[in-house]
């Protein structure tokens, strides 16, 4: 075999190695905050295409991690909900957040919400 057909045939091997991982990782079908603004809590809706290990969690703007919602397996569908605590059970102020959710080892969403007076 030739050193071009060598490179190739690697080449083309190495796709697919990533084309078949990408088709088992865990599809994210639902992530949804609601109400969004909130006054004093939330619903955090999750939702993939098959059993995936989350994180859950709320930070400010600055990346400071708020509260742990969850950390843990997920049966396709689940929803949180939100009280408005840090992790010290204390009300945070009026302000923006970010809900990010971790899954699937690498991958991670962020959906921004609003806590009003």
């Amino acid at each position: 075999m030739n050193k071009t057909r060598v490179i190739l045939l690697t080449s083309l091997l190495a796709v697919m190695a990533v084309a078949l991982f990408a088709h088992s990782a865990q599809n994210l079908t639902l992530f949804d905050v609601s109400p969004n603004p909130m006054y004093k809590e939330t619903i955090i809706s999750v939702g993939f295409s098959d059993v995936t290990n989350i994180n859950l969690v709320v930070e400010t703007l600055s990346g400071e991690l708020v509260a742990n919602i969850y950390s843990g397996s997920v049966l396709k569908n689940a929803s949180f909900l939100w009280e408005r605590c840090d992790n010290s059970g204390v009300e945070v102020p009026a302000g923006t957040y970010f809900v990010t959710i971790h899954y699937g080892g690498r991958y991670t969403s962020t959906k921004k919400t609003l806590i009003l007076k």
